[in-house]
């Protein structure tokens, strides 16, 4: 018997059954069909499938005291295991040429089993596995003809893809899925896409206690420091510091700051008990999408990415959730290398992203033909709430140390980074387990760039550059002779475009400098503590000059910003 949620039997067999390894690894050749005992599953991989396979099938305990036990009731259960395996065979067909037509077929002929409204996972496995198949076109088509006659290749097709294996651990389980045939293929606009991109996507979230709060926290890359919002705070009780030390300033992805009202030390655990409670120190936003964002450090501290990443939970976007948002508040020093469309470039890794984003002025450099339709307001939230108009979108491979993927990123204009990569691809991928040696440090580059290197060389440069904006003479990127190349690059052109590359022109010059003063500071602290008499005044009164220059510059391009902001151009007189 099938059962639409787990039942009491079953809470108490997950505690009782501990099969060994050989179970794990061979129980599955049961499920398929296959007596290939060589090339058995790994134990990890296995209890994956069947962890669900026994949950749904309700298996007693009874039943799982050993291998002949679990081998003899599986075979009596042939509703069950014929069912599975009409399913998988009906992916396999050659008469479906298409995916839109595959699942058409499947889910018309799963509406008219009873039973199979219970398996909403399975569906959910099927949809998966089709993307995944249709990503390799060689490899499907070398497969799928032979998949019905051979079952480990139907095994191999189904469960043999990392990104697949990895996408079962974070299944929502017990909540039945809405069956229905998909409606005919339509033109997409980039409004429907995303849309569409909110519907199949979901965020990964941390369950936690907060002094005894219950609470979803979001984990965030994105982000140095562990964020709360105020409501959150009173609801736990927290006792805020608001001192001005204690009032940090954050800045979304386009450079725009912003502050948060004082810092709260809170009592975090885990709900399983297993590991400690600790105090982890949360800066308060007033206004804040999410009760609590886990940034980086927590993230490594507790190992929620490599090592304990069973402690991630995905929750899907609701419909209701029409714009994408971006969480990043503030930079890190980390980049993940990697290749877009055959360009080696730093891209931020971003946990917090619901999308994956490039600047206009990269997309524009590169000449990539930027999608939009005219008319249409395409948006994404930011991480101060504030609301920017997407420029539209590229379609480009992406390559990851040896595994290349299709992307869609969308163009932002005033992006301070070239590319941001979001939480999609950054699972698709496993960046911190399985691309460790493609993170990053550009710290110690930027040291060599800007502070060893006559860093104040490169700061006349930018205060000439600025000059430059204000007298409406500067052109962040280079013109093109022809107007038709123009507007390819823009998708539009006149003050808006010319507004937002000099937009972006200041939020990275704005970047630069302050990662100029990051570096030198340190330096010249040391250079005075080894300094002695007349030499450590001179040290000093260079270090106040620098930092006076510095904040001069900060101030006129934070002003510029405004007015572009306000007025769409830098034009003498505006």
């Amino acid at each position: 018997m099938i059962h639409t949620s787990p039942s009491p039997a079953v809470a108490q067999r997950t505690n009782a059954f501990q099969p060994d390894a050989y179970t794990w690894a061979f129980v599955p050749h049961l499920i398929i069909g296959s007596n290939d005992h060589a090339s058995r599953w790994s134990p990890w991989k296995s209890r994956l499938f069947m962890g669900r396979m026994l949950e749904m099938a309700d298996i007693p305990s009874s039943a799982c005291k050993d291998f002949a036990s679990i081998y003899a009731y599986l075979q009596d259960e042939t509703e069950l295991l014929e069912l599975l395996r009409q399913v998988w065979r009906m992916c396999t067909l050659d008469q479906y040429k298409d995916e839109h037509a595959q699942m058409c077929s499947v889910l018309e002929w799963l509406n008219e089993e009873p039973s199979i409204r219970d398996l909403d996972r399975l569906i959910r496995y099927i949809k998966q596995y089709i993307r995944t198949c249709k990503e390799d076109q060689e490899w499907w088509a070398r497969c799928k003809h032979s998949a019905v006659i051979e079952p480990w290749i139907l095994r191999s097709m189904l469960w043999g893809k990392d990104s697949f294996i990895r996408e079962l651990c974070f299944l929502p389980l017990g909540k039945p899925l809405l069956l229905g045939v998909p409606a005919s293929p339509r033109p997409k606009t980039i409004t429907s896409l995303l849309k569409d991109d909110c519907a199949k996507s979901s965020r990964s979230y941390i369950e936690l206690k907060t002094d005894g709060v219950a609470v979803n926290a979001l984990s965030d890359t994105g982000v140095g420091r562990n964020i709360m919002s105020l409501d959150h705070a009173q609801k736990c009780g927290a006792s805020i510091d608001s001192s001005s030390e204690k009032q940090h300033t954050l800045s979304n992805a386009v450079g725009q700051e912003f502050r948060c009202i004082g810092e709260a030390t809170v009592r975090v655990a885990f709900p399983d008990r297993l590991t400690p409670a600790r105090n982890v120190v949360f800066s308060i936003l007033e206004i804040c999408s999410e009760p609590l964002v886990m940034g980086r450090a927590f993230l490594k501290t507790t190992s929620c990415l490599t090592r304990f990443r069973h402690r991630l939970i995905k929750v899907a976007r609701s419909a209701a959730q029409s714009l994408s948002r971006v969480m990043h508040m503030d930079s890190s020093s980390e980049r993940l290398s990697c290749q877009v469309s055959a360009q080696r470039v730093a891209a931020y890794a971003d946990t917090g992203s619901d999308v994956d984003l490039v600047s206009l002025q990269y997309a524009s450099e590169h000449m990539w033909g930027i999608i939009r339709n005219p008319g249409e307001s395409d948006r994404v939230t930011l991480s101060d709430g504030s609301v920017h108009e997407l420029e539209g979108y590229v379609d480009l491979p992406i390559t990851i140390g040896a595994e290349t993927s299709m992307r869609r990123f969308y163009v932002l204009a005033g992006l301070v980074y070239d590319v941001l990569l979001g939480a999609e691809v950054l699972d698709q991928f496993d960046i911190w387990n399985e691309h460790t040696d493609s993170l990053i440090q550009i710290e110690a580059f930027e040291r060599n760039e800007y502070c060893n290197i006559a860093w104040y060389k490169r700061f006349d440069q930018v205060e000439k550059e600025v000059d430059d904006m204000i007298k409406g003479t500067f052109t962040p990127v280079k013109q093109r002779t022809r107007l038709t190349s123009f507007k390819a690059m823009f998708g539009r052109g006149g003050n808006d475009a010319r507004g937002a590359r000099t937009q972006h022109a200041l939020a990275q010059r704005l970047y630069e400098i302050d990662n100029i003063e990051k570096c030198e500071r340190p330096l010249a602290q040391e250079r005075i503590a080894g300094a002695v008499g007349d030499a450590k005044v001179a040290e000093v009164n260079s270090d106040e000059d620098r930092q006076q220059r510095w904040l001069t510059l900060r101030t006129k391009i934070v002003s510029l910003q405004k007015r572009v902001q306000a007025d769409g151009t830098l034009a003498p007189g505006s």
